[in-house]
C-alpha cells in the first residue's frame, strides 16, 4: 500500500484511518514511509469534523430513520458530558454515517494519528489536501436519503460491519490492493453516489495540489485512505501515472 510516483519525489501511502482494537503499531511499510518523508500530506484535519458535522438536514433526522435505528443510535452513541463527539441528533446525515462506522468498529487511531505524532516528534511539516469545509461540501453530493438508508443498514447488522472492516484491514496489512478493492466494492450499505461523493469527487478536487507537490524537490509522502487508490476514478488513474510498489 506504499507506492512511488515515477518522475517525482512523491510517494503515496494508502491508509486505514482506524485500526482494530489490539493493534499496537502500524505495519512496517507505514513506519518506513514515515521515516523516508521530509513532509507529510494528509487528507484533512480530522479534528475539524466536529465543527463541520453540525447542521439541520432537509428532513428531520428522527423522521428519516426507522424507530429501531434511532434506538440503536441512542444505545451506541457516547453519552458522557465530556465526550468530544457531538450528539447524533445535531449532526448531518453524512457525518452521522462517518461517526457511526467508527463507533460500530470500536477501533483505535490509525495511520493518520501515527504519522501526525511522528511528524510532531521529528519536526516535519504536515499539509492538508482539503480545507475544513471541503469534506462536507463533497459529501452533500450524495442525497440525504442515501446516507440515512446506509445508516439503517449499518445499524441493522453491526457484526457484518465489524467483520467487513477486519477483512479490509487484513488485506491492507498484507498490501493486497486488489482484495481491498473487492471489499470496498461490497462495503455494507454503500451506494455508488456515496462512493462518488467521498472518493472520486474528492480525488478530483485534490488533483491540482497533488500535481503541484509532484514538482517538489523534497521527499513528500501523501497518505490518503486506501479506498482513494481503488476502482474507477482512483488517484493513480486520474493522475495518469503507473505507480511502483515500494519494496520495504
Amino acid at each position: 500500500m506504499y507506492f512511488e510516483l515515477p518522475g517525482s519525489t512523491v510517494r503515496v501511502l494508502g491508509s486505514i484511518h482506524i485500526f482494530p482494537q489490539g493493534v499496537d503499531e502500524p505495519p512496517k511499510f507505514v513506519q518506513s514511509a514515515s521515516g523516508w518523508a521530509d513532509s507529510i500530506v494528509l487528507e484533512g484535519d480530522l479534528t475539524s469534523l466536529q465543527r463541520v458535522a453540525r447542521g439541520t438536514p432537509k428532513k428531520r433526522l428522527r423522521d428519516a430513520l426507522p424507530p429501531e435505528t434511532w434506538r440503536f443510535l441512542e444505545r451506541i452513541w457516547p453519552q458522557q458530558k465530556n465526550s468530544p463527539h457531538p450528539p447524533f441528533q445535531s449532526i448531518l446525515p453524512w457525518a452521522l454515517w462517518l461517526y457511526l462506522n467508527g463507533f460500530i468498529i470500536k477501533g483505535v487511531p490509525g495511520v493518520e494519528a501515527f504519522l501526525s505524532q511522528e511528524a510532531m516528534e521529528q519536526v516535519k511539516p504536515v499539509i492538508f489536501l482539503e480545507g475544513e469545509e471541503d469534506l462536507g461540501t463533497q459529501a452533500e453530493f450524495a442525497p440525504e436519503e442515501d446516507w440515512c438508508n446506509s445508516i439503517h443498514n449499518l445499524a441493522s447488522d453491526p457484526r457484518r460491519v465489524r467483520d467487513h472492516f477486519v477483512a479490509v484491514f487484513d488485506a491492507w496489512r498484507n498490501a493486497d490492493l486488489p482484495r481491498v478493492s473487492e471489499l470496498i466494492d461490497s462495503a455494507p450499505g454503500s451506494t455508488e453516489t456515496m462512493k462518488r461523493a467521498l472518493i472520486v469527487n474528492r480525488n478530483l478536487a485534490w488533483l491540482p495540489k497533488i500535481k503541484e507537490l509532484m514538482q517538489s524537490q523534497k521527499d513528500v509522502l501523501i497518505a490518503v485512505g486506501v479506498a482513494h487508490l481503488c476502482g474507477p476514478g482512483n488517484l493513480f488513474e486520474l493522475l495518469g501515472v503507473t505507480p511502483r510498489l515500494v519494496d520495504v
